[in-house]
């Protein structure tokens, strides 16, 4: 059985032997402008949420959340086990839902997402260029 599990921030120092390698996997693959410090400094203050997802009590894949007005924005997610892609983000639709938000976001630089967002029905809303 799947379930989410919420990581309050003074329990974030125990998993985060775990939830590092894979925010370092996820810049390995794309140019983000954070570090992992400052994943845990946000989760710690409480201006971003940890949610790790458990099979059998055994982790295999997490979320960093930032509540915004109306809007959950998933700044970070990375799981070891592709297959429960799907799961995962319904589980993020539910924790929105639970906090009355009316859109779940994200942005990536991976090109694979572009497809994989419109197969989770995420719409395109901007674009942006820097300067």
């Amino acid at each position: 059985m799947i379930r989410r599990q919420f990581i309050q921030p003074n329990e974030l120092r125990p998993w985060w032997t775990w939830v590092k390698p894979g925010l370092e996997k996820i810049r390995d693959k794309s140019p983000e402008y954070w570090i992992s410090e400052d994943v845990y400094a946000e989760c710690y203050f409480g201006k971003a949420m940890l949610w790790v997802f458990l099979e059998n009590n055994h982790p295999f894949g997490f979320v960093v959340l930032q509540p915004k007005p109306e809007t959950l924005h998933i700044w970070c997610a990375w799981t070891e086990a592709a297959e429960f892609t799907d799961t995962c983000f319904e589980q993020v639709k539910e924790i929105a839902k639970t906090g009355n938000a009316k859109r779940v976001t994200f942005d990536s630089w991976r090109k694979g997402w572009e497809k994989r967002a419109r197969q989770l029905n995420f719409k395109p809303r901007s674009w942006v260029m820097e300067i």
